[in-house]
C-alpha cells in the first residue's frame, strides 16, 4: 500500500499485492484441518487485498479492446472466493459488484447488488452503487429510486 500511496509506483504496488496474495495462498494451503483453513483464509484480509487491487482500476469502467487488467481479474476472483465461503458478508458483495461493473459486466454487478439488498435492505453502499451504475447507463428513474431507498 505504501508503495502506491507514498511513491506512486503502480506496477511496484501491484507486484507487492501479488506477492502478498501468493504468500497468503501458500499459508492457507498448508492448513491441517477445516477449522485451520477458515482461520487462515481470513476473509477480511482477502477483502483488503481486493480493495487495493481495485484502487488501481479507476472509478469507472474502461472501454478497451485489450481485455481486463490482471489486477481487476484477481480482485474479482478474490471477492468471488470470499462471497462463496461466506455469503453473509455484504461488504464483499458490494465490492464484487463494483469489480464486475469496472469489468464492464453491468448485469452481473446489478445482480450482485440485488442479492445483497435482499439480504440487507439497509445496505446504503449497495443502493448508492446501484444508483451510480443506473445513472451511468442513463436509467435515471432507477437511479433516483435507489438513492431514495439509500437515504430512507
Amino acid at each position: 500500500m505504501l508503495e502506491w500511496r507514498v511513491k506512486g509506483n503502480k506496477p511496484g504496488a501491484i507486484t507487492l499485492l501479488d506477492n502478498a496474495l501468493n504468500l497468503h495462498i501458500q499459508q492457507t494451503k498448508q492448513s491441517a484441518s477445516n477449522l485451520d483453513f477458515y482461520v487462515k483464509l481470513n476473509a477480511d484480509f482477502l477483502m483488503q487485498l481486493a480493495q487495493e487491487y481495485l484502487v488501481h482500476c479507476g472509478s469507472k469502467p474502461k472501454i478497451s479492446s485489450g481485455g481486463s487488467p490482471k489486477h481487476l481479474i484477481k480482485a474479482i476472483k478474490l471477492l468471488e472466493n470470499v462471497t462463496k465461503q461466506n455469503s453473509a458478508i455484504t461488504q464483499a458483495q458490494v465490492l464484487l459488484a463494483k469489480a464486475r461493473w469496472l469489468n464492464n459486466d453491468t448485469p452481473g454487478a446489478l445482480k450482485e447488488l440485488h442479492d445483497c439488498m435482499k439480504k440487507d435492505e439497509s445496505c446504503v453502499e449497495a443502493h448508492i452503487l446501484a444508483a451510480l451504475i443506473n445513472s451511468e447507463n442513463g436509467n435515471m428513474k432507477a437511479a433516483d429510486n435507489y438513492l431514495k431507498q439509500a437515504f430512507s
